[in-house]
């Protein structure tokens, strides 16, 4: 079975099916058995270098929806050692495995790398950074947003701006510099970043955003979540055609009309229920510390969760992949796996499936789903307005794909 995987696998590559190639790689990644773990070291070491790059993308997220999940500790030797392959392609996988699996690179490679004249293996460390760099990381995704490439920058400043929640004069003014960028999506990431450290210099740059004949969401995100006054009229002209996402633009005239910025205090993410939520990016083998933890955002990124529990997360769910039949299972789907069982906190773990379903929320369903899930017993008896479910929703999202990119767990922690 595993060969017959590997080998089509390989296939795929061969004729160019990057598709069916990443299709068999998720099937051996989420296998978890050590026999599989074993393989992918042994493609790793082979002399082949198709083989050697399927190993390392094995490894990369190799058991992450198994119970069975290999420390990552047991890939490391060998995926180092790749990040030092004759075969670009092969270095670019290994970064994106060290990445997905939070190992450092040590900081000459990273200077290597950085310079790299593949765009595959630049790219691929402008994705990996924020969890592989260390304390070298904000050095050098501010490097590498002054790539020559679109897509390398985009993620650089995405990586230092959303990524990470450092706040020096040395990120502020890289992010300003990108506000310029000719790329469109590079920019708005840069006005985001600004936004969430409340730097009044974004204004101007996202004045001019908001006047352009097209309009990006990111755009009026950076505007809800700067909360200026003097934002108002560039946002009430939008409010008489833009029609990407009305509630969006509701919400950042709501803000900017308060002049209080969107980040929640404690007592606000408590919830109307008397429950304690928080949706906790860690690694699995961190579960038990994140039991014993008094407050989990003074560790992890953490995203207080308004009193939402497996019942409201499992509704959400099934809103998201169309099948409210799937409610009751995807309630039934989470296991406790830390702390008090008694009196709490309850660390449950976030199923894989429900973390790949709250990622791949489109932008275009977005408010629907927002819509009806407040429309739900569960939330209407906790008085959520349907804007305060989108802006949830839009905060889960980034969440869940934070863990995805990192490779790590997403739990929810409960206490009362």
């Amino acid at each position: 079975m595993i060969e017959d995987l590997v080998a089509q696998a390989l296939a795929a590559g061969a004729r160019g099916d990057d598709d069916a190639r990443w299709t068999l790689v998720r099937a051996l990644q989420v296998d978890g058995r050590a026999s599989t773990h074993r393989e992918a070291v042994r493609l790793c070491e082979s002399d082949d270098a198709a083989r050697r790059q399927l190993g390392a993308d094995i490894l990369a997220q190799f058991g992450e929806t198994s119970h069975e999940r290999l420390n990552r500790c047991a890939s490391a030797p060998v995926l180092a050692s790749l990040l030092q392959d004759p075969v670009d392609a092969v270095v670019a996988s290994a970064i994106a495995a060290h990445g997905h699996l939070s190992l450092a690179i040590p900081p000459e490679r990273l200077d290597v790398f950085a310079s790299h004249p593949t765009v595959d293996v630049r790219f691929a460390l402008a994705l990996a950074l924020p969890t592989c760099g260390g304390e070298q990381a904000e050095e050098f995704l501010i490097r590498m947003m002054s790539d020559s490439v679109d897509e390398i920058r985009d993620w650089a400043t995405f990586g230092l701006g959303s990524m990470l929640d450092s706040d020096t004069p040395e990120i502020r003014q890289a992010l300003l510099q990108r506000t310029v960028d000719p790329h469109n999506d590079t920019r708005a990431e840069a006005l985001v970043g600004l936004a969430r450290r409340g730097d009044r210099r974004v204004l101007a740059p996202l004045r001019r955003e908001l006047r352009a004949d097209v309009v990006g969401r990111l755009a009026v995100e950076a505007a809800r979540d700067l909360a200026d006054p003097g934002l108002l009229p560039d946002l009430d002209a939008l409010s008489a055609w833009w029609d990407v996402d009305a509630e969006l633009l509701t919400e950042a005239i709501a803000s900017c009309q308060s002049g209080r910025r969107g980040e929640q205090s404690k007592d606000e993410g408590r919830g109307k229920v008397g429950l304690l939520t928080d949706f906790v990016i860690a690694r699995e083998d961190e579960a038990d510390a994140l039991g014993e933890a008094e407050d989990p955002a003074d560790t992890w990124p953490t995203l207080e969760a308004k009193g939402v529990e497996t019942v409201k997360l499992a509704t959400l769910c099934a809103l998201a992949a169309n099948d409210s039949d799937d409610a009751d299972a995807f309630a039934g789907a989470f296991d406790l796996v830390a702390g008090d069982t008694e009196e709490g906190p309850w660390i449950l773990a976030v199923p894989a499936e429900i973390v790949a379903v709250l990622a791949g929320i489109p932008d275009a369903r977005l408010a629907s789903i927002a819509s009806r899930w407040a429309e739900t017993d569960e939330l209407q008896m906790d008085g959520w307005s349907a804007a305060e479910a989108r802006d949830f929703i839009g905060k889960l999202r980034r969440h869940a794909k934070q863990a995805l990119t990192d490779g790590a767990s997403l739990f929810l922690r409960i206490s009362m």
